[in-house]
């Protein structure tokens, strides 16, 4: 159960969903109807709708009525019901603050059927939604916390933040998201040069929403650095959201519109395999980031990263090896570690590789599977209950 989904990004739950089907399970992932606005900030956030099932990689996703879409956190009526005719083994929900994970969880403790959680986030908001946060995750968030049979976190922050909820350590297992590394490989198709009109420049490249959360603004900040040290050197930006104007603006003040490329057309998940050959080096520079997908893919490509020390990056980049973490908001360590790479061409070919390498051993979904499929075993035999 999750609270959106679409095919066309193929993110973390498209990933497990496939992998578990590849393995002989029958999968039914239950959604919402409506789009999320992050990804569709166009979408409309009014009108019930049907039932529809889609057929996608060995299994059936099933987009459910929504009665409201407010905040992101749609409200699914007919979960109780559609949980009751097709009578599952298990129930695996995916964040504990979503209503939908409030109503699938209850439901299948009515029914005795067990309920796995996944927990992604990591922090609590500020500012006037920090009290309703805190109101809801202490009452039906927890609640699904308490009934889960098993926990998994993404991310050792993850972890520690459901701890600090209350949750006994011991039942939280950390569980990273996967890829699949052969869709994603150093030596693939390049179409990046093609979209952005790279020709023998040293490219940076990063994948991100147009959010604050993402800290693109201290990385262009970090660009003149680049740029001087570095002329030849051009940041590509693939993302679209409610900053652009802003840092469209920051670009000219910047005096960097020469050597920043801003594409916000979305991209399905299938041409970003050839988006990643085409840069030099991938950048992250969040100051919030429950775990950072676009890093696998990167690294997978055989691409050197640097990332900040926030969220889910610090698992996945192993600092001094496979690329560099820095702190959030700092221009100043962005801009050097970005520099050392671009001057060390060695260095770049022998992170890139590592990358690849500790992608292929620790987040490959064919390895990551079987844990959830331990998981599920575990449950049903009622020993985590």
């Amino acid at each position: 159960m999750v609270p959106y989904f679409t095919p066309f990004y193929k993110q973390n739950e498209y990933g497990l969903c496939k992998s578990l089907a590849e393995l002989g399970h029958e999968i039914r992932l239950l959604t919402s109807n409506r789009k999320m606005r992050k990804f569709y900030p166009d979408a409309s956030e009014s009108g019930l709708g049907g039932r529809v099932e889609q057929d996608l990689e060995h299994f059936k996703a099933v987009y459910l009525p929504t009665l409201v879409d407010w905040f992101e956190q749609p409200l699914i009526p007919s979960i109780d019901q559609e949980i009751r005719s097709l009578d599952p083994e298990v129930v695996h929900v995916h964040e504990d603050f979503q209503n939908c994970s409030f109503l699938a969880s209850r439901t299948a403790r009515e029914r005795n059927t067990p309920v796995v959680l996944s927990e992604e986030r990591y922090y609590l908001p500020g500012g006037l939604w920090r009290c309703p946060y805190l109101f809801y995750s202490s009452t039906f968030a927890k609640a699904v916390r308490e009934g889960a049979a098993a926990i998994t976190a993404h991310s050792n922050a993850a972890k520690e933040f459901l701890t600090s909820l209350g949750t006994e350590r011991e039942r939280v297992e950390v569980v990273p998201v996967g890829i699949d590394p052969s869709e994603y490989k150093p030596a693939g198709e390049e179409i990046l040069s093609e979209k952005v009109g790279t020709r023998g420049e040293q490219v940076i490249l990063t994948v991100a929403r147009l959010h604050p959360n993402k800290g693109l603004t201290y990385l262009l900040q970090a660009m003149p650095r680049v740029v001087e040290e570095h002329p030849s050197s051009r940041l590509v930006v693939i993302g679209r959201g409610l900053l652009e104007d802003e840092m469209q603006g920051l670009i000219r003040r910047l005096n960097i519109e020469n050597h920043v490329a801003l594409l916000t057309e979305p991209i399905p998940n299938e041409e970003m395999s050839k988006i990643y050959p085409g840069c030099d080096l991938f950048v992250l520079p969040s100051v919030k980031e429950p775990f950072g997908r676009v890093i696998l893919e990167a690294m997978a490509c055989g691409k050197p990263v640097v990332a900040t020390k926030v969220g889910g990056l610090i698992d996945i980049v192993e600092d001094g090896r496979t690329g560099f973490l820095v702190d959030a908001a700092n221009p100043d360590q962005l801009a050097a570690q970005i520099c050392g790479l671009l001057s060390d061409r060695k260095k770049i070919r022998d992170f890139g590789r590592g990358a690849r390498r500790r992608v292929l051993e620790r987040f490959d979904w064919k390895k990551i599977v079987k844990r959830y499929v331990e998981i599920y075993e575990f449950v049903q035999t009622g020993a985590g209950r």
